[in-house]
């Protein structure tokens, strides 16, 4: 919206001093002449500091900002890179987290049902809890918990 009526604004200041410098009173033709060769004076400021900055460029004044410019942008990129290495054992994490409480559901249900004798789920609750100890010790590693 402030973009549309800046351009809108930008639009009728330059048709105004356009209509001044062609058909306007000699009062308006120089007052638009004055910002005609104002603006000339401008863009030709302009375009000189653009070639003092390029020669500055090439001189190598920028070489010291390009560098840690460059310098920070592999630090982003490395972080990125140790992120999604991060993310990826996080998942692996979560997919051994959700087999094991598979398992664990699975084993209280067959206790439940009595489709498991005690000796068998004796084991696999030994079994359930060395896995649940690994879980909880690689989630602290990787900053997560086993809910």
């Amino acid at each position: 919206m402030i973009k549309g009526l800046l351009k809108l604004g930008l639009f009728l200041f330059v048709g105004i001093v356009g209509y001044n410098y062609f058909f306007g009173t000699e009062a308006e033709k120089e007052s638009s002449k004055a910002i005609v060769g104002t603006v000339k004076d401008l863009g030709k400021t302009g375009i000189n500091l653009i070639k003092g900055e390029a020669d500055k460029f090439k001189s190598g004044k920028y070489d010291g900002a390009l560098d840690k410019i460059g310098k920070t942008f592999n630090k982003a990129k490395d972080k990125v890179k140790d992120g999604g290495l991060a993310l990826k054992k996080i998942q692996e994490w979560e997919a051994k987290r959700d087999e094991w409480l598979g398992k664990r559901d699975q084993l209280q249900e067959d206790i439940e049902e009595g489709t498991i004798d005690k000796d068998e789920a004796s084991k696999s609750i030994k079994s359930l809890e060395s896995e649940f100890q690994k879980l909880k010790e690689q989630g602290e590693a990787l900053g997560v918990e086993l809910e």
